[in-house]
């Protein structure tokens, strides 16, 4: 019985919490409603326009319009100085394939990848951007060529974390073992046997399931 009242004791007070922010406002959104079974509310922002926001968003001030300010920032300011860090990533990507004296050119234009002419323009490179999974100010992810040895494109590029892109590597070494394309550490990692060991048999020319199989000690008795 006790437990029961101590539980709607929390509830009510949950219940309180959720309803503090109604009809407050945020930035250039006011609180309206919550959204039944869910962390999100329905607010109306200054300029007319109605979003769905997670309250985290709102509290924390990481949502503080329906989108109008970024668009209102991008034509005062201009998208270079809305997004510095994507503006830097256009650029020193297309030096690296047109300016023959670029340090990294030889990786790049020196092997005839090129950028598409529909990302000599930033605009299109960063809508581009923003609807493939580019994040703000997020250092963990950058730009990636599916194809190695492909042009930086609408269809061969991605916006990814670091280890998706080491694993895409030219120097990356794949393989197939057991119907799985695999590199070389992920064979390791998922049978167990020594990284060394698998490059040692991967370069004698073993391939597939001869590159796991267990190590036999000569003399030993099998």
């Amino acid at each position: 019985m006790y437990i029961e009242k101590l539980m709607n004791q929390v509830q009510g007070v949950n219940r309180m919490k959720r309803k503090e922010i109604i009809g407050m406002k945020y930035g250039r959104l006011t609180v309206i409603e919550r959204i039944e079974g869910s962390n999100y509310y329905h607010c109306q922002c200054d300029c007319g326009n109605e979003k769905k926001v997670r309250r985290d968003g709102l509290t924390t001030g990481n949502t503080r319009s329906c989108g109008c300010l970024n668009r209102e920032a991008i034509i005062k300011h201009g998208l270079s100085k809305v997004y510095p860090n994507l503006y830097s990533t256009w650029g020193n990507m297309r030096q690296r394939c047109n300016n023959p004296n670029h340090r990294d050119n030889a990786d790049y234009g020196g092997r005839g990848i090129k950028v598409c002419p529909e990302w000599d323009s930033f605009k299109n490179f960063c809508e581009w951007s923003l609807a493939n999974g580019y994040v703000k100010d997020d250092r963990s992810i950058s730009i990636d060529r599916i194809n190695n040895d492909g042009n930086y494109s609408p269809d061969n590029c991605r916006w990814t974390d670091r280890i998706t892109q080491n694993n895409n590597r030219r120097c990356t070494v794949r393989t197939m073992v057991n119907n799985k394309d695999l590199t070389l550490k992920d064979i390791a990692e998922e049978y167990g046997i020594n990284h060394e060991t698998v490059k040692s048999r991967y370069n004698r020319g073993l391939r597939g399931e001869d590159l796991i199989k267990p190590v036999v000690l000569r003399g030993l008795p099998t």
